[in-house]
């Protein structure tokens, strides 16, 4: 009799230890962050991904996703500081390359972006928002010519804000 308890003991331990495990790991964290993110709940959703960062310091998604987080609320450099972890665990991490892009140009370091914004393209040659966004920044920098390429690049790749101003400005694509 106490075999059996023990081993029905045993076996409920099995059961209840992945549950108790994914509960307090960074994926469970990290997809919490998810939810809280979507729901619009941004300073919750930096605690969640703070958290699923603690558990695992290499999940370089949680980086990436409380960089998003800290975006929202305009914590900029926050935002730039997690992006940069995230590409430091994965230089090949395409978002956390496009969203430093962005926050690099909010804040009107549009050589940065424009760096960011050509790596992405490198990693991913079909993703048509960093052409369009480099466009942005080109004409910031006052590189009219570089601007109007990509904006035909995004417009091929049949992205309607590129198009549409390109349209507006009577250029074919």
């Amino acid at each position: 009799m106490k075999r059996l308890i023990f081993a029905l003991i045993a076996f409920i331990s099995l059961l209840i230890t992945p549950c108790t495990t994914f509960a307090d790991s960074a994926k469970y964290w990290n997809e919490k962050g998810n939810e809280l993110y979507l729901g619009g709940n941004y300073e919750e959703a930096i605690v969640a991904y703070t958290k699923s960062i603690k558990r695992d310091p290499e999940f370089e998604f949680s980086y990436n996703n409380r960089g998003l987080a800290y975006q929202k609320l305009s914590k900029y450099q926050l935002a730039i500081y997690d992006y940069s972890k995230a590409i430091e665990l994965n230089p090949k991490n395409t978002l956390a390359h496009y969203h430093r892009g962005l926050v690099y140009g909010i804040i009107g370091k549009y050589q940065l972006a424009i760096n960011d914004f050509t790596k992405t393209l490198e990693l991913e040659p079909n993703f048509t928002w960093p052409y369009h966004n480099r466009a942005l920044a080109y004409e910031k920098l006052g590189k009219q010519e570089k601007a109007i390429n990509d904006f035909k690049a995004a417009a091929r790749l049949n992205y309607r804000p590129s198009q549409n101003y390109l349209k507006s400005k009577g250029i074919q694509w």
